[in-house]
């Protein structure tokens, strides 16, 4: 497959800090929420690609939230207080029109994104900044596997929402069990491939590698999209070349890394 099928766009956005307050709470599984915000100055939000990342700042225990501004030497926080939580989501249902915007919740180990998203209700408020840019893959191309655990679902459940019918896509999704998996609308064709860790740790195996070996995957007019663990997304990637893929066909990003919190590497070329 030649590079320019996979040709990659790269967009810069302007940062802005924007509170948000919740709408509508849903859980999607056991182990995904997702959450519909409104915002005053939604309306010039401005996300291009599947798995662009915004940051999310949370409240503190007190429940007061702490905003930076953007300023001449970049994003400041106010002094005298504490910094707030920071994580990051990929953005999903946004409506520039009606002002909202829809972030998905992973639930899994304890920490502040997880603490907050489990207790909130409707009416609370965090902030978002970003996202900072955006890196387009195609969208003329017959097939598009996406592959990744629960922190890579948003995404894919984005991507597949964009692809046109003429598209086939196919997901190989790690998650704990069958309770965890969502649905994963589309007006292509999709083929889901689950696989369950049953308990076991995320990371601790590379659970999603022995399930490729069975799938009969496309090798040409493909985009092959990888989001998960740092050290298992490497693996799947490596996989892939080992197995003939071009490469500029094979995009990964390493959406956390084992034992480290608040971790995230950009996409790899």
């Amino acid at each position: 497959m030649s590079s320019s099928q996979t040709k990659l766009q790269r967009v810069r956005h302007d940062i802005k800090i924007r509170r948000l307050r919740v709408e509508k709470i849903e859980d999607l599984s056991a182990s995904l929420k997702r959450f519909t915000f409104s915002g005053d100055d939604l309306g010039s939000f401005n996300s291009a690609s599947f798995d662009d990342h915004l940051k999310a700042f949370f409240p503190n225990a007190a429940g007061e939230l702490h905003l930076p501004q953007v300023g001449d030497k970049g994003v400041v926080f106010p002094e005298g207080v504490a910094k707030p939580a920071v994580r990051e989501y990929t953005p999903t249902g946004i409506d520039l029109v009606g002002e909202r915007l829809a972030l998905e919740f992973a639930i899994h180990d304890a920490g502040p994104a997880t603490s907050w998203a489990k207790s909130a209700q409707v009416g609370d408020e965090i902030g978002i900044a970003g996202p900072r840019g955006s890196i387009v893959l195609p969208m003329d191309l017959q097939h598009y596997v996406l592959i990744g655990d629960e922190t890579a679902l948003p995404a894919i459940r984005r991507r597949l929402s964009e692809l046109p019918a003429t598209a086939t896509a196919h997901v190989i999704a790690e998650v704990n069990n069958a309770a965890d998996e969502v649905a994963l609308p589309s007006a292509a064709s999709v083929a889901a491939t689950w696989v369950h860790r049953n308990g076991k740790a995320a990371a601790s195996e590379a659970f999603m590698l022995p399930a490729l070996d069975g799938l009969n995957l496309p090798k040409t007019d493909v985009q092959v999209w990888i989001a998960c663990e740092r050290e298992q997304a490497r693996q799947l990637r490596e996989w892939f070349l080992a197995g003939g893929w071009d490469k500029d066909a094979v995009r990964y990003a390493s959406y956390w890394n084992k034992g480290t919190a608040a971790y995230h590497e950009p996409h790899e070329d």
